[in-house]
């Protein structure tokens, strides 16, 4: 019996895991513009003869500033992912600790039970 309870709260750990991982996933996926959007907003845009041409130069200098911003949302996630799988893992002890104690209250009342059925059948043999 406590085997199950243990495994059904382990499979509903990994679930949790498993949500997380899809979840983040699909935020990744939407923070991310999508193909079709990326190429409308290449193509430059028409502008009158008389207004200036500014461009901003693709530099190395602007590529790891966005990856860095990317590693600081991940990271943060990660944390934030770190931190509800140590609640998680509180909480199935603190209900392992519980089951456990009722365990042995249920454990100690069928004995009592079994002790005092045989008492009675003692009593009435004796008749």
């Amino acid at each position: 019996m406590n085997l199950l309870i243990i495994g059904g709260l382990l499979a509903l750990g990994l679930l949790a895991i498993v949500g997380a991982v899809f979840l983040a996933m699909g935020e990744r996926r939407a923070a991310r513009p999508s193909p079709s959007a990326t190429s409308r907003t290449t193509q430059p845009l028409k502008q009158t003869a008389s207004a200036p041409t500014a461009k901003m130069p693709a530099t190395k200098e602007t590529l790891p500033a966005v990856r860095e911003e990317t590693q600081l949302v991940l990271n943060g996630q990660s944390h934030e992912l770190t931190n509800e799988l140590r609640t998680l893992h509180g909480q199935a002890i603190e209900l392992e600790q519980r089951l456990s104690a009722l365990t042995e209250i249920a454990d100690h009342l069928e004995h009592a039970q079994v002790g005092s059925i045989s008492v009675e059948e003692d009593q009435e043999s004796a008749r």
